[in-house]
């Protein structure tokens, strides 16, 4: 496939540099550029808007525009993309400045090569693309970090607050201004916490505390609330800390909370019971952990005795098992897609075989740790044997059509051919790879092509399914070569995913010379 060329725009008034750009791009042997000119900056305008443009090289001093503000009002426009200024003048205080407005490079003319070029406009747009994905990642974490019902503290390693989220503002009734400056435990002076949060820092392992009792003497109207707190040490890409994380949790109505967690674990497993399709919990060795009553009832096992049962071992046949098993163990391992939709064969108690479609989630703990699985299965065992029974059928009308003696020939709506067998090619002297997709009216004197369009138009209005073309002159068909022969046809309709099917059953007929047979041969022009 061919690669998809940057497209460039230059802002450029000078004939020399635009000259000069375009031979550089041209002749840099890439041929990976689209170089569009404008020499003002309206015009410029007018291309970035109506072009999917990669880059823009701009000279800040235009007919329309000068210096600086140039720049300013071209990244107003368009922050997305990324921008090269072309200087005349070397100078690394305006190399300062346009960085500081948002440009990716500055190049003084006469002073770069093909290769210096290129290179800039490349890593000038990967530079982009990188600040784009920061953007949107800083975008998203500081989403994430004001709308979590959590309290947030960002700090440095001597517990310095750097930041706190607005669920930790309101829970104070203090702004942000409030905490600038001051140390963690200046506000929050908690007894033999210190300690841990020195250790934190020194060893980089997260520390947490589940339903800690806490009572702060700044508010002591408050009494005593229950806490979950987790801090979280931020590693450089040497290992070493460098800022923590201190995730806290309001836990007082733990045992309100626990109570309901129960209930709704009473009402999932009521859901898990009752649910139409298997449901399974696997360990991570493969063991039932739990399955429901579905599942009970396909495999023949009660609850009781299928527990702790290996599934492989147990349910899976002997000549799939170890394959099987194999992928299961790469799936909790990480491997997340190995295993998350397919069909396999199961064994149940009474040695039967049924065929289950399975859909696989990773199941983990609160640190997590990859515990198990969760399996959702529906028996297709139904499905699958309508299916084969299907394809027989399949089978054997293709056999019954291509050994019949009569030439059968369909057509849908538009009364092209669909089905030609081996009878129709020996009547008509076609092959059938070359009639499929063919007219019908191939296959009749022209005279009668048209009105036999409209007996099939008529037909396909009728309630009936099948009829014999009647008519008081004979029916004619054409071969290959030219020649004309008499036909009786019978013809059928069905309906196919919403649309008409056309079955007509074509015998040729020798010389008729009696008056009541010919009566009894239907032809279309009649």
């Amino acid at each position: 496939m061919e690669k998809k060329k940057r497209k460039v725009l230059l802002i450029e008034d000078s004939l020399g540099s635009i000259r000069i750009i375009s031979d550089m791009l041209k002749l840099s042997g890439h041929n990976e550029f689209e170089l569009y000119n404008s020499v003002k900056l309206a015009s410029g305008f007018e291309k970035l808007r109506s072009l999917p443009i990669d880059i823009i090289l701009i000279n800040l001093e235009l007919p329309d525009s000068h210096g600086l503000e140039t720049l300013t009002i071209l990244k107003k426009a368009f922050p997305e993309i990324p921008v090269i200024v072309l200087s005349n003048l070397l100078s690394a205080e305006l190399a300062i400045k346009v960085a500081e407005k948002g440009a990716q490079d500055l190049l003084v003319i006469g002073h770069f090569d093909d290769n210096l070029l290129i290179r800039s406009i490349i890593y000038s747009i990967e530079r982009k693309k990188g600040e784009k994905k920061l953007e949107e990642t800083s975008r998203l974490l500081d989403t994430i970090f004001n709308n979590t019902n959590s309290l947030l503290v960002y700090m440095d390693t001597n517990f310095n607050v750097i930041k706190i989220n607005k669920a930790f503002q309101e829970a104070n009734g203090r702004e942000f201004s409030y905490y600038t400056g001051k140390n963690y435990f200046d506000f929050v002076p908690i007894e033999n916490v210190k300690d841990k949060f020195e250790e934190a820092v020194a060893t980089g392992e997260t520390c947490s505390y589940y339903s800690r009792p806490f009572f702060n003497p700044l508010f002591p109207e408050r009494g005593v609330n229950y806490w979950d707190w987790t801090l979280t040490p931020l590693k450089d890409e040497r290992d070493k800390v460098y800022a923590l994380l201190l995730t806290i949790t309001n836990v007082t109505e733990h045992a309100v909370w626990e109570k309901k967690l129960q209930e709704e674990k009473d009402k999932a497993q009521k859901y898990f019971d009752i649910a139409g399709v298997i449901l399974l919990v696997l360990d991570t060795d493969g063991n039932i952990v739990q399955i429901n009553n579905r599942g009970c009832n396909i495999l023949g096992y009660s609850e009781k005795e299928a527990i702790g049962l290996n599934w492989f071992d147990n349910f899976i046949p002997s000549d799939i098992k170890d394959n099987l098993k194999e992928k299961f163990l790469e799936f909790v391992s990480g491997d997340k897609e190995g295993m998350a939709k397919f069909e396999n064969k199961i064994v149940t108690k009474d040695g039967s075989i049924r065929t289950v479609d399975w859909e696989n989630i990773i199941l983990t703990d609160s640190t997590g740790k990859i515990n198990g699985t969760l399996s959702s299965g529906v028996d297709i065992t139904g499905q699958k044997n309508l299916e084969t029974a299907s394809k027989e059928n399949k089978d054997l009308m293709n056999a019954i059509v291509e050994s019949a003696m009569d030439a059968i020939i369909s057509v849908d709506e538009d009364q092209r051919i669909l089905c030609f067998n081996k009878a129709a090619e020996s009547v008509f002297g076609y092959c059938a790879a070359e009639m499929i997709g063919k007219d019908i009216g191939i296959l009749l004197p022209v005279e009668y092509r048209g009105k036999h369009k409209e007996h099939i138009r008529n037909f396909g209005n009728e309630n009936t399914l099948i009829k014999k073309m009647v008519s008081r002159n004979m029916l004619k068909g054409l071969k290959s070569d030219g020649q004309l022969f008499d036909v009786e046809v019978s013809i059928s309709q069905v309906s196919a995913q919403g649309k008409k099917v056309y079955t007509a059953i074509v015998r040729e007929l020798n010389q008729i010379t009696s008056s009541t047979k010919r009566e009894a041969i239907t032809e279309v022009k009649g």
